[in-house]
This record gives structure tokens, C-alpha cells and sequence, in this order.
């Protein structure tokens, strides 16, 4: 039971104060970052490169970046950094060096952006971004796909883990369709490792498999989301029952611990 009504439902802000905005894809698009009163604002592309968008990407949970996007454009509200010199190392654009906040001789045609990599797991040829083949990237960049000899359940979670989601629902064996390599195959995870590649198995690259094996899984829908937020980074806390009813949280005695429960289900 509960005493509230919606007016008091409570929301979360997620990954504090760098985002991307603009672009096709969540890995790639306009770098804007946010003060601390919470203002909003973009970064000239004068001296960036792939140092600068390395601490992008880092700071957004990416291992690193794959490019360094001069005039990615299209921002609005302030220009709040300009001329970075970062070393690469840096946890966060701020701590670089540069002009001073706000100190800038740039228009939004200069706005910079980023690519960040992507994860070395990824779900291909699914309807929907919960369900796929699986492909995995070798630590060459290589992307393959995985036999499904001994492909189970336990696998599976490992890859919707590495995902963001809290388990698997489905291990698919034939769901084909994969092109290149096949990268793993005779996998027997214990379901708690935190990459396929740490799972027992053949040495990458070595099988007994064609592509109508490759390996599929279907990932359990998350049972919290954030709605009506302008980035999938804020929004208002829903969380579905057990029967499938999704409804709010009250914000009574809610605080930053709540909130870290929520980020951290969301990956």
C-alpha cells in the first residue's frame, strides 16, 4: 500500500555528466557535457582527437573509442569546452586541459563527437534487440559467431549479462545465418563469468561447425525502465511485476542509494 500519487513518482539520472546526442546509434553522436548546476552544453572540435574521445567512451562504460568526430554539429545552448589537450588517461573531460569552461571561440558547426566500441558481444538477425545470433569480437577486432555444440542456458546468461540484461530466457541451437569466422565452439560456462571468452571451451577459432550451428539466445525483458526522458539516460523508475503489470515508485525516501539500484540493473 502506498500514499502517493503520481506527481510523486520518482525518476533517476544515470552516467552523470557526459552524454551523446544526435547520433544513429547509442555508441556514436554530438559529445555534450553537464556543470554541476545541471546545465547542459556541447564541445568545440578545436584539438580533438582520438585522446579526447577516448575519455568519452570510457566514461560512458566503453572500453575505448573508434573515432574522433570533428564537426559533428547541431548542438544548441552553451559551448562549454574548447582546445581540450587530453592525455587519454583522464576519468572525465573536465579534469583535461583547455581553456576554461565556457572560454571558446567556436559555433555549433563545430560541435565535436565520438564512436565508441561496442561491447565484444552483440545480437544480429533478431526481431527485436533482445533476441539474435550471437557474434563475438576476437581481441584482433574480428567478429565471428559461436557453435552451438553444448550450447545451453548457462551460456546464454553469461551473454545477457554482458548485455545489460539480468538473464536469459532462451539458448537457441541452429539459429544460423552468421558469416566470417566461427570464433568459439564446445562452450560449458558456468553461467557466472562475466565474457563468453573466460567460459571453458575450444581454443578461439577452433570447431567442427557450419553456419546453419551458429548460436542464438533470447534475453529476459528487464523488470525496471525509465520513461519519458529526453536520453536514455533520465526518466521516470517503472518496474513490471512478476505478472507482467508495469507501474511507478513513489518518491517517498527516495535517494541516491535507490537510484544506484536502478543504474546498475540498466547496466
Amino acid at each position: 500500500m502506498h500514499n502517493c500519487a503520481h506527481s510523486e513518482d520518482a525518476g533517476v539520472e544515470c552516467a552523470v555528466n557526459v552524454r551523446l546526442a544526435g547520433g544513429s546509434n547509442p555508441l556514436r553522436g554530438r559529445v555534450e557535457v553537464r556543470l554541476s548546476n545541471g546545465t547542459w552544453g556541447t564541445v568545440c572540435d578545436d584539438y580533438w582527437d582520438i585522446r579526447e574521445a577516448n575519455v568519452v567512451c570510457r566514461q560512458l562504460g566503453y572500453a575505448k573509442a573508434t573515432s574522433s568526430i570533428q564537426r559533428y554539429g547541431g548542438g544548441r545552448g552553451p559551448i562549454l569546452l574548447d582546445q581540450l589537450e587530453c592525455t587519454g588517461e583522464e576519468k572525465d573531460l573536465f579534469r583535461c586541459q583547455g581553456n576554461r569552461v565556457g572560454v571558446h571561440n567556436c559555433a555549433h558547426s563545430e560541435d565535436a563527437g565520438v564512436e565508441c566500441a561496442a561491447l565484444n558481444v552483440r545480437l544480429a538477425g533478431g526481431s527485436n534487440p533482445r533476441r539474435g545470433r550471437v557474434e563475438v569480437r576476437s581481441s584482433n577486432g574480428t567478429w565471428g559467431t559461436v557453435c552451438d555444440d553444448s550450447w545451453d542456458i548457462k551460456d546464454a546468461n553469461v551473454v545477457c549479462r554482458q548485455l545489460g540484461y539480468a538473464k536469459a530466457i532462451g539458448a537457441i541451437q541452429s539459429y544460423g545465418g552468421g558469416l566470417g569466422p566461427i570464433l568459439l565452439d564446445n562452450l560449458e560456462c558456468t553461467g557466472e563469468e562475466s565474457d563468453l571468452f573466460r567460459c571453458q571451451g575450444s581454443r578461439v577459432g577452433m570447431h567442427n561447425c557450419v553456419h546453419s550451428e551458429d548460436a542464438g539466445v533470447e534475453c529476459a525483458d528487464p523488470n525496471v525502465r525509465l520513461a519519458s526522458g529526453f536520453n536514455l539516460l533520465i526518466g521516470r523508475v517503472e518496474v513490471r511485476l512478476s505478472n507482467g503489470t508495469w507501474g511507478t515508485v513513489c518518491d517517498d525516501e527516495w535517494d541516491i542509494q535507490d537510484a544506484n539500484v536502478v543504474c546498475r540493473q540498466l547496466g
